[in-house]
C-alpha cells in the first residue's frame, strides 16, 4: 500500500491528517478538537467556515462547496474543499464523492470545458472516497477566474459521468481564509 501512495506529492501521513481534519471539520466524523465555527452564510454555492484556534496560524480554514446529486430515488452528495492548512499555509483541495464508482479511473477535472488535471483517489470509506490535490497560486487562480468545475468519473459499469459545480462564490471565500 505504501508503494501505491509513494508517487503522490505528498506524503500518506499528510494524506491521513488532511482527511481526518476534513472530515472533523465537514460533519461526516465527530470532531476530538476544539469546537469549529459555524459555516458563514454565502448566496454563492461557495462557503467558508475555520476552526476556533486563538492564533491565526494554528487556524484551519477551508471553501467549500457541497453538491446534492438527486437521481430518482436516490440521493447522493458530493463536496468540494480547499483548504489552506496550518503551518504551511499551503493550499490543497479535497474533492469527496460517494462510493459506487469505477476507482481504477480516478477523477478528472475541467474548468469550463478545459481539461485541468486528473486525480487519483487516495482513499474510501464508509462515507465515501477522497481525492486530494495540492494547488499552486497558478491553479487558485484558475479556479477564481472559471464559472464551472466539472468533475468526471466512471460508474461502475465504466459510463462516464460528470458532476458540475459552481465556482461563483470561491473568490470571494477564499478570501476570508487565506
Amino acid at each position: 500500500m505504501r508503494r501505491l501512495f509513494s508517487t503522490l506529492p505528498f506524503s500518506l501521513g499528510f494524506l491521513r491528517i488532511f482527511v481526518s481534519v476534513f472530515l472533523g471539520v465537514t460533519g461526516f466524523a465527530a470532531s476530538a478538537g476544539a469546537a469549529d465555527a459555524p459555516p458563514a452564510p454565502f448566496e454563492a454555492p461557495w462557503a467558508y467556515s475555520c476552526s476556533s484556534a486563538a492564533k491565526k496560524a494554528e487556524r484551519l480554514c477551508e471553501a467549500y462547496e457541497i453538491i446534492v446529486i438527486q437521481d430518482g430515488k436516490s440521493r447522493l452528495s458530493m463536496r468540494i474543499a480547499i483548504r489552506f492548512a496550518p503551518p504551511e499555509r499551503t493550499p490543497a483541495m479535497m474533492v469527496a464523492l460517494p462510493n459506487g464508482f469505477y476507482l481504477p479511473a480516478g477523477i478528472r477535472l475541467t474548468i469550463d470545458g478545459k481539461e485541468w488535471m486528473p486525480a487519483a483517489v487516495q482513499t474510501c470509506d464508509g462515507e465515501g472516497c477522497y481525492a486530494g490535490l495540492p494547488l499552486k497560486p497558478a491553479d487558485l487562480t484558475r479556479l477564481e477566474g472559471g464559472k464551472t468545475l466539472e468533475i468526471h468519473f466512471q460508474s461502475i459499469a465504466r459510463k462516464e459521468t460528470s458532476v458540475t459545480a459552481s465556482l461563483k462564490g470561491l473568490a470571494e471565500a477564499l478570501s476570508k481564509i487565506e
